[in-house]
């Protein structure tokens, strides 16, 4: 657990230097993936509150004793609504998927890049003759290949997640403040 606890807050505390090299690398994408993530976190709430109206709307048309046409007249609009939230939230995540793996190869590029000119920038070739440096490098290597990207996923994990159980909180509150 400790080693776990220790890795998280190792995360932690690079996201703000990840988020600035995302923002810098790649503005457009990176708004799209946010905005992808948004819906990710809306799209569940919004989904639950169209099913409670599409019920609540069989329920108030199965006591009026309406016909089968026009319950479906009244029905067909929130239906419909309901099928396009579906679709918006497929193709949202479509992109958002598309985002992602287009924000972490450029990410991947410019940390290998920033590596490369580290390493460039050592005098002489003296480090290069310690097995210690050797090791220290191809540790780096290998942590530029999944670290940056961990650090995006948490990232990006927490907001979508965070929106829909706030989201969730609010709508429980608003149905009934003592449920909560």
């Amino acid at each position: 657990w400790k080693e776990r606890i220790t890795a998280t807050g190792m995360i932690f505390a690079t996201l703000p230097r990840a988020v600035a090299i995302v923002l810098r690398d790649c503005p457009g994408y990176t708004g799209l993936l946010l905005l992808s993530k948004v819906l990710e976190g809306l799209l569940p709430l919004v989904t639950i509150w169209m099913s409670k109206m599409v019920i609540d709307g069989v329920v108030a048309l199965s006591n009026a004793k309406v016909s089968a046409a026009d319950a479906f007249e009244k029905l067909f609009p929130l239906l419909l609504l309901y099928f396009v939230l579906t679709v918006t939230g497929e193709v949202g995540t479509a992109f958002g998927g598309l985002s992602q793996r287009t924000v972490s190869d450029r990410v991947l590029a410019r940390a290998n890049r920033m590596l490369m000119e580290k390493v460039m920038s050592l005098p002489g070739l003296a480090p290069f003759e310690s097995p210690h440096f050797h090791d220290a490098l191809r540790n780096a290597r290998d942590g530029v290949a999944s670290r940056p990207e961990s650090v995006l996923n948490v990232a990006f994990i927490l907001l979508p997640v965070g929106l829909t159980c706030i989201g969730a909180g609010g709508m429980l509150w608003g149905l009934h403040p003592l449920a909560f």
